[in-house]
């Protein structure tokens, strides 16, 4: 990070020595900007650098999401966030107090920016994954307090170009949400162009459509395993096969 700093403040340096240069110049024939071979060189090294603070913090972002454990055919609803994403939150917040803390606010922004995007594509993938069939109205209730963890950890920063960041994901799991309470509104306002674009106009048509198919599935499961258990705890009418009268008849007739 410091590495990033220096070299950040090196490129500042030989644009405004450059600038001091072309000003200093007396002889008006020799007009045109003056450009230091040492200005593009530190230009190349701090896109390096920068590079290299993305892979390192997109690195820990996923091997934090990799510990994500959905049970996507739970019947449970867990009542906070799953703890991979409350570590998460807490990993965004020491990068950006600690970590990020000396570096120029544009480029600050730009990693954080990057880890956001990053984040936001790796959690959309985990419902989509194609081993996947069905997803529960309950486990679909946990992934949505998992996104509105991070939603909330992202608006107490107080910047909005954040927050765009994660639109298509905070639109998804919307969708998600609707879905999972059956009666077709999610499908209806999805695949109708005027709706659509206002309520899920960043969410990708197909996975859209992919997604509400699985919740759509997941909950018509559900509703076939508590009829199925219904039946089954409820008590068996058995027509007897004793003829009462006729056995008391034969014991009347033995005791006399």
């Amino acid at each position: 990070m410091q590495i990033l700093t220096n070299l950040d403040h090196f490129e500042t340096a030989c644009r405004e020595l450059q600038d001091l240069l072309a000003e200093a110049r007396s002889s008006s024939s020799a007009a045109g900007p003056i450009v230091l071979a040492a200005t593009e060189e530190f230009t190349t090294a701090k896109k390096a650098a920068e590079k290299r603070i993305f892979e390192l913090v997109n690195s820990k972002i996923d091997d934090l999401i990799e510990t994500a454990e959905y049970d996507w055919s739970s019947t449970y609803e867990p009542p906070a966030a799953s703890p991979y994403m409350q570590e998460l939150t807490r990993y965004l917040s020491d990068v950006m107090s600690s970590v990020l803390l000396g570096l120029p606010v544009q480029i600050k922004e730009l990693i954080y920016f990057d880890a956001l995007a990053h984040i936001s594509n790796a959690i959309l993938a985990l419902p989509l994954d194609p081993s996947i069939r069905r997803l529960s109205p309950q486990s679909v209730t946990a992934f949505r307090l998992d996104t509105e963890h991070l939603i909330d950890f992202v608006r107490s920063l107080d910047n909005p170009v954040l927050m765009e960041g994660l639109d298509e994901l905070r639109q998804t799991v919307d969708l998600m949400a609707v879905a999972k309470e059956g009666e077709g509104r999610a499908e209806e306002e999805f695949f109708d162009v005027e709706k659509g674009r206002k309520r899920f106009g960043k969410v990708d048509k197909m996975n859209g459509a992919e997604l509400l198919e699985k919740v759509s599935q997941g909950a018509e499961a559900q509703k076939a395993t508590v009829a199925a258990a219904a039946q089954a705890a409820s008590p068996v009418e058995k027509k007897s096969t004793m003829n009462f009268p006729a056995f008391a008849s034969r014991f009347k007739k033995d005791t006399s």
